[in-house]
């Protein structure tokens, strides 16, 4: 069995057991967090395998549609992204009422993990244009992914639908 849970147009499979926390859907975040210092900006999904004791960071970004259109590049979007999702997961396990089941019950299941692992998950045109060309290799998009989230994890990771090496799986789903 999996636990799935939509993310635009892409269904993610998460392995049974796992802890799921969508920052967007917790009230402590929405009511308290996300005004903070002027704005903080959450992942999509912050997961934890309590199997082997890692924190998993997913953004999600699909632009097989629909280009980019922020200025600010994709790979620091996403550094600050972690770093405000980081300070949301300590001030959430100490601020938040229990009894909300939001960020401080998924706190007090991950503990102290072993590892953080950040995983960029990148759907691109297949034809990209010259106005909107799209990283053309995903291994160029991984070292750009690494050189800015290295403080935290130096072997993040790019994937796509397409990807056969991650441990939860991601389909298209209408």
């Amino acid at each position: 069995m999996t636990q799935a849970y939509q993310e635009d147009r892409i269904r993610f499979e998460f392995p049974d057991g796992w802890e799921v926390l969508r920052p967007e859907k917790a009230s402590y975040y929405t009511r308290r967090f996300q005004s903070f210092a002027g704005g903080c900006k959450e992942m999509d999904f912050i997961l934890f395998d309590p199997v082997n004791r890692v924190l998993w960071f997913l953004e999600v970004k699909d632009y097989t549609t629909n280009p980019r259109i922020k200025k600010q590049c994709v790979f620091e979007e996403i550094a600050e992204k972690i770093r405000d999702s980081l300070a949301l997961l300590l001030a959430g396990s100490v601020r938040e009422d229990p009894s909300n089941g939001g960020v401080r019950s998924f706190m007090d299941v991950c503990a102290i993990p072993n590892a953080i692992k950040i995983v960029l998950h990148l759907e691109q045109p297949l034809k990209p244009s010259k106005m909107f060309p799209g990283v053309k290799i995903e291994a160029d998009a991984t070292q750009k992914l690494r050189a800015k989230v290295k403080a935290v994890d130096p072997r993040a990771r790019v994937s796509s639908t397409s990807s056969t090496d991650m441990e939860w799986r991601a389909i298209w789903s209408p």
